[in-house]
């Protein structure tokens, strides 16, 4: 009898499908296994990145809170933050300048740091410094002078807010406390000490300000000069015996 075409299709199919359950019966078992094992085996996942626990974890902040404590540099990056409120990663240039500056203190002559704008000179000899040595030593008295009333009030701002608000600060130094008692402003600060000092623990003004009458243990020229104050020689002039003043 002759089949039609849709009729031999079918007859092919069912045909084809026996000699695959032949095929499949003869085969050894472990062969069948492996093979639908093979079939339905999930996607390797990703190795986990093991979580260090929070004992681990409560150390390795104490370690870092200890070195802050002890050396300017591993204060400067664990608790100072860029723009962006990121932890401050020291360079090679910035590294240098710190060897060159405690160099300079350790031998009692005057650092002088220069470098193009933009490589965090303010940020690490007008912020940074201060906040470590009232950490360091609390009786001391820091001035900060730069070109203009202005500027140098920026610097006493950030420090002011580091005291007030950043916690890793704290941690490293709990005892730098504001002592509202006396002035706690934008160009001076006053904390809390073991004995009664007439002068701020930090001050900062335009070189060309008076200072008369101010004692300082630690005296810091951020930018003091400009194109203003170089080029006019009467302000040059008033900005040189404004430096004497605060001597």
């Amino acid at each position: 009898m002759k089949l039609s075409p849709k009729e031999q299709q079918v007859v092919a199919s069912v045909s084809h499908e026996k000699r695959r359950t032949r095929q499949k019966k003869t085969l050894p078992n472990s062969v069948q296994k492996r093979s639908t094992m093979q079939a339905v085996s999930p996607t390797p996942k990703a190795p986990k990145v093991p979580v260090p626990s929070p004992e681990l974890a409560k150390m390795r902040v104490a370690q870092l809170t200890e070195g802050a404590r002890k050396t300017f540099r591993q204060f400067t990056e664990f608790v100072m933050t860029d723009n962006e409120n990121r932890p401050l990663k020291l360079e090679e240039i910035h590294l240098s300048w710190i060897e060159f500056i405690f160099e300079c203190l350790r031998l009692k002559i005057f650092p002088f740091v220069r470098a193009v704008p933009g490589h965090g000179k303010s940020k690490l000899c007008a912020n940074a410094l201060p906040l470590w040595l009232l950490g360091k030593f609390p009786n001391y008295r820091i001035g900060i002078i730069s070109n203009t009333d202005p500027n140098a009030q920026k610097r006493i701002m950030v420090i002011k807010r580091y005291i007030e608000e950043n916690e890793r600060y704290h941690a490293v130094f709990p005892s730098v406390q504001p002592d509202y008692r006396y002035k706690w402003t934008d160009h001076m600060l006053y904390i809390k000490r073991n004995c009664i000092i007439t002068d701020p623990s930090v001050i900062g003004y335009g070189v060309e300000s008076s200072g008369t009458g101010s004692r300082m243990d630690v005296q810091i020229l951020d930018d003091p000069v400009d194109m203003d104050n170089t080029i006019r020689q009467p302000s040059k002039k008033e900005m040189i015996n404004g430096y004497r003043d605060w001597e």
